[in-house]
């Protein structure tokens, strides 16, 4: 009996956050038959050290294109420069239609609490644009589309309160995730040369942090290497009924 495809959505606020939460997980979605889609609310183009953000910003479309494409899914920028990306209505709206049109089964996007403004502010609208795409609307031409489970993904700027609810074992995805990860440029590197030929070290150690990370999610359920997800639906007051970290382990999400 051929399994029913189901799509996964990940929406993360720069290019390179979908991809750190959620992208050994799309691997194995993706190497399941089933469909994956990183969303990009910007791209992130004032993020590196030392390039000018319109060069970066043609880098980085190709690398999320590149990066998508290594793990099986596709990749989508909603349109937004970095630094103007509001908590409003407008943004809300322009998710609720990317959800409309895309019908995922399942979203992973921030949790809220970060020191990241537009981390936060990725995460209160993806909640509301899910409100609003379940809600029937005249003026749009795609029909409702309701979401079945939505989880925060783990992020390293958006520590506070995350508590996991569920670990996902990516043993089997998690040289092919790095390799992906590594398409970035961010995320592997150490040192910048500014413009007076002075060499410092980058804030975001990426590559150290998320194979960490990974390993000690991976000795917690009792893996080799695991990512770990808050779901919205239990969110922190069952992980601590259940006394302390939830420990609930699954192959794949959906």
């Amino acid at each position: 009996m051929k399994t029913q495809q189901r799509h996964i959505v990940v929406f993360g606020a720069h290019a390179l956050d979908a991809e750190v939460m959620a992208g050994a997980v799309v691997a194995k979605h993706t190497a399941a038959g089933h469909r994956a889609t990183l969303v990009h609310m910007t791209r992130g183009e004032r993020g590196h050290p030392s390039k000018d953000p319109t060069e970066y910003a043609v880098q980085l479309e190709r690398e999320m294109k590149e990066a998508a494409k290594a793990l099986g899914a596709d990749a989508l920028w909603l349109g937004y420069r970095a630094g103007e990306l509001p908590i409003s209505p407008e943004v809300a709206t322009s998710v609720a239609a990317t959800i409309r049109k895309l019908r995922p089964d399942l979203v992973v996007t921030h949790w809220r609490g970060s020191w990241h403004p537009r981390h936060v502010s990725t995460h209160y609208n993806v909640l509301e644009g899910i409100k609003l795409a379940a809600l029937p609307c005249p003026q749009e031409e795609l029909p409702p589309h309701r979401v079945e489970t939505l989880y925060f993904g783990e992020n390293c700027e958006d520590l506070e309160g995350f508590t996991p609810t569920v670990y996902v074992d990516i043993t089997d995805t998690f040289h092919r995730w790095f390799e992906t990860l590594n398409r970035y440029e961010l995320f592997s590197l150490k040192r910048v040369r500014g413009s007076e030929g002075e060499t410092s070290e980058i804030t975001i150690p990426y590559a150290d942090y998320y194979r960490t990370m990974a390993t000690i999610r991976g000795i917690e359920a009792k893996v080799s290497y695991a990512q770990a997800f808050m779901e919205a639906r239990r969110l922190v007051d069952l992980a601590f009924a259940r006394g302390g970290r939830g420990r609930v382990l699954i192959s794949r999400l959906l």
